[in-house]
């Protein structure tokens, strides 16, 4: 079925996804999940508006699984109709609704005010997902609450924060702003802020006072701090004039010499490098001991650029990313547990 749907993803043609909304709401249990990851690659490939009628009158019959196969395929939709809908549906007073609406504005640009809205809900899950989006939509508008959103006091949603800063304020005059943001939150009592951080410095192409980089990539207690750090103290240097570059090329020699994790140490070694082409990734979130998906099942997906994102799967237990960088995948140990 998997396979099945996975070929139906690729088809082009608007009749197919009328089919397959069709199919979705009376097709037997064990095959709705393959028909919504179908349709959303359909949908995906449409520009045809009236669909998005389509799957609104689907959207009120479904069940919640379902839904969240729909409001995916919202979002991978190119056409500002579904951007609308999904905006409306940003309203609704099930969180589980507004988490996957949340994640599926990314990929719709001129909602960005709705984003923003969404990072003052009251679920720390629609949080994590808006700051993730933002960073997508590298929106000049959303740096004032994504600023704010680097102090929250969920893990998740500050973790997020802080690597959407760095991509937002990348290409914007309030840089500096970012970038002072970005060093405050490398002391941040949580690892996983703290190398959200440092992953926000390198997308922002800057640093802090080089002793507080180094100091981390040394002697940070966490492993993926000291491994964002390393990717860091990298750009550092190549950036730097050549008689600044010493302190990094001796913090980078050292890592690779006196570094207890492996994954550190060859990453001292050699610098991350970054994939240029992107694509879509439907992740299930399947946790240790287990062999099945996990609704609302806490992650922390790292991505082939060593970006790490952090919050929950939706109901069927799937995690969607768009415009992922190719390459490889996985999931970490989630926020709450990492030590």
């Amino acid at each position: 079925r998997r396979a099945a749907s996975q070929a139906l993803a690729a088809v082009r043609i608007d009749a197919a996804a009328g089919q397959l909304l069709h199919r979705l709401g009376a097709a037997a249990e064990q095959d709705r999940q393959a028909l919504g990851m179908a349709l959303s690659g359909v949908l995906a490939r449409s520009h045809d508006a009236s669909l998005v009628a389509r799957v609104k009158q689907t959207l009120v019959s479904t069940r919640e699984t379902e839904r969240d196969a729909l409001i995916e395929a919202l979002g991978r939709m190119h056409v500002a109709a579904a951007g609308r809908l999904l905006a409306q549906l940003a309203k609704r007073p099930q969180r589980d609704d507004r988490r996957k609406v949340a994640e599926a504005l990314a990929g719709h640009p001129a909602e960005v005010q709705v984003l923003i809205d969404l990072l003052r809900d009251a679920d720390p899950g629609v949080r994590a997902n808006a700051a993730w989006s933002l960073g997508k939509q590298r929106a000049g508008a959303a740096l004032p609450a994504l600023s704010k959103a680097a102090h929250d006091i969920e893990v998740t949603v500050a973790g997020n924060a802080v690597v959407a800063l760095g991509q937002v304020a990348a290409n914007d005059p309030q840089r500096n702003d970012a970038n002072r943001v970005l060093c405050r939150a490398l002391d941040d009592y949580r690892p996983y802020v703290r190398a959200g951080a440092l992953t926000g410095l390198r997308q922002l192409h800057r640093g802090c006072k080089p002793q507080l980089v180094l100091r981390l990539a040394r002697h940070d207690d966490h492993w993926r701090v000291r491994l964002a750090a390393a990717d860091l103290l990298h750009q550092l240097a190549s950036a730097a004039p050549p008689s600044q570059r010493r302190p990094y090329a001796l913090a980078l020699r050292h890592c690779v010499q006196e570094e207890r994790h492996a994954a550190v140490a060859a990453r001292c070694e050699t610098p991350l490098q970054v994939p240029s082409a992107q694509e879509d990734v439907v992740v299930f979130v399947i946790p240790t001991a287990q062999t099945s998906t996990q609704p609302r099942a806490p992650f922390a997906l790292v991505l082939a650029d060593g970006r790490m994102r952090l919050g929950v799967a939706d109901r069927r237990g799937i995690v969607f990313e768009a415009n992922a960088p190719a390459g490889s995948l996985s999931l970490a140990v989630p926020a709450a547990l990492a030590r």
